[in-house]
């Protein structure tokens, strides 16, 4: 980034260094939620990143009739937190396609995808989203996904 300077009279062209520079997404205090809504189940991972940096998930769970099945809460750990940062900057979810399809009465769920970053938002359809087929953002549904499983089945276990 260049900035320019007026000094005696005489202007001065400043690079500025790139971490001086407007912050990247994901930098600072953010929130991710994955929704999995099926005709069995409705799941949802909430993630949130302070602005320290400090971070947070809650998945939760309820019947098809709504009664809730069990709700976990955790810290993450510093690694997750820059994990989790740079598997959404890595998808690039401010961009690109948010269509996908809605197939809960045949069997399969319909799950969204709900990030927000200081002043953007995007809310993203997962499942038969082609840009959810390879790539870094079926990099980073693997990444919730697998979170999200993990603690249905250690609750679930219980």
């Amino acid at each position: 980034m260049h900035w320019l300077a007026l000094i005696g009279g005489v202007a001065i062209s400043l690079a500025v260094p790139a971490a001086m520079a407007e912050p990247g997404p994901f930098s600072g205090w953010f929130r991710v939620e994955l929704v999995s809504d099926s005709i069995w189940q409705h799941c949802e991972l909430s993630a949130h990143i302070d602005e320290k940096g400090g971070g947070s998930q809650r998945v939760s769970c309820r019947s098809d009739e709504g009664k809730p099945r069990f709700q976990a809460d955790q810290p993450l750990t510093p690694s997750e937190v820059a994990r989790l940062r740079q598997l959404l900057r890595d998808a690039d979810l401010f961009q690109g396609q948010f269509w996908g399809a809605d197939l809960r009465g045949v069997d399969a769920a319909f799950m969204t995808l709900a990030v927000y970053d200081r002043t953007k938002a995007a809310v993203v359809v997962c499942y038969r989203n082609e840009s959810f087929e390879k790539g870094a953002r079926r990099d980073l549904l693997n990444w919730l996904g697998e979170r999200m499983n993990a603690k249905q089945q250690r609750e679930q276990g219980k």
